[in-house]
């Protein structure tokens, strides 16, 4: 950073940055090493640190990433608070993020919810009828010879009210062990879509741009015994929605829901419970806050999963074991809870 007029002298602030993975995806980090001030007379010198972190905020959100650092006192804990980074259990603990208002993306929030005892006292806290009721029904397809489901389609039939729709999504991942990475969504034909349902073979007979080359990048050594011919079916799985306004957010956010999900499996006889909300990147620390602190007032047992994206493909993928292992791995189960 320099001043206008003095721009052949040394800068008034220099800082240092990296791009990062953040602990939500699908956003990413622009997250700042180091910032130094000129040390020298200049009373220009004098809060250039904090004109030069608030360009870097704007240029983070431009490029649709999160501002983020790691402040090693209490005092500078205490200052970029101030300044409106915020902090949140769920996410780390030790780091400071503040999302500029120029990435209006949507991002989804969601938490696993520790089994039906925690699922109806979610319920009992909202002591009023849904806004919404919805359900939806989710096919997942991959080619044959992607043995390792590196690149996966998913199907998503929804009904709420009297409307239908149909739509897709693309989710891919680099191997077994990395995340998947969401594509963008397509609106497709309801006939289609329940063709496809009934047979995923049928995927081959629509044209459907999204779905252009599905497991064409699988490797060698992934090809199936018949050659690897056609499309299968990974998984499918039924979910129930019921939305609630999620209490206790500052108004310039607007109203946002909380979804509280109930997820059934073909072969468990028991549902996989979640809640979500969608928010935009600049209110996802207070959205996380409020959220947690529902939890916490009603004593519901709820783990954030970081890929909010991929939750029911993985679920359904693993048969529930996904949940259930987060879950068990939850090292802040309050006291009360012993069934875990």
């Amino acid at each position: 950073l320099h001043a206008a007029d003095e721009l052949s002298k040394a800068p008034l602030c220099l800082a240092f940055v990296s791009n990062r993975a953040f602990p939500l995806e699908p956003l990413a980090a622009l997250h700042l090493d180091h910032i130094l001030t000129s040390p020298g007379p200049s009373p220009l010198a004098k809060g250039a640190g904090r004109c030069l972190l608030e360009i870097l905020v704007t240029r983070a959100a431009e490029a649709q990433r999160v501002m983020t650092l790691e402040p090693q006192s209490e005092a500078l804990e205490s200052y970029f608070s101030q300044i409106g980074f915020r902090r949140s259990k769920d996410l780390d603990p030790y780091l400071f993020f503040l999302a500029g208002e120029a990435d209006n993306s949507d991002i989804q929030v969601r938490f696993a919810l520790g089994g039906a005892e925690a699922h109806e006292r979610l319920l009992a806290a909202f002591k009023r009828p849904p806004c919404w009721l919805a359900s939806s029904e989710e096919f997942f397809i991959t080619a044959r010879q992607d043995r390792c489901a590196l690149d996966v389609l998913r199907l998503r039939l929804r009904s709420q009210s009297m409307q239908q729709d149909a739509w897709i999504h693309r989710f891919q991942r680099p191997a077994p062990t990395e995340p998947y990475r969401a594509g963008t969504g397509e609106e497709v034909e309801l006939a289609d879509a329940m063709s496809v349902m009934r047979g995923p073979e049928f995927l081959g007979q629509v044209a459907w741009a999204t779905a252009e080359g599905l497991g064409s990048g699988a490797s060698a050594s992934s090809t199936s015994l018949d050659g690897g011919k056609g499309f299968a079916g990974l998984g499918r799985c039924s979910v129930s929605h019921r939305a609630y306004p999620l209490p206790g957010l500052s108004p310039e956010y607007g109203p946002i829901e909380l979804v509280i999900d109930s997820l059934e499996l073909p072969m468990r006889s028991d549902l996989v419970y979640s809640a979500w909300a969608s928010c935009k990147p600049v209110a996802l620390a207070e959205v996380l806050e409020v959220t947690r602190s529902l939890f916490d007032d009603f004593r519901v047992h709820a783990v954030l999963f970081r890929n909010p994206p991929s939750w029911t493909l993985e679920v359904a993928q693993t048969d529930g074991l996904v949940a259930a292992t987060l879950l068990q791995q939850s090292e802040d189960i309050p006291e009360h809870v012993d069934d875990f």
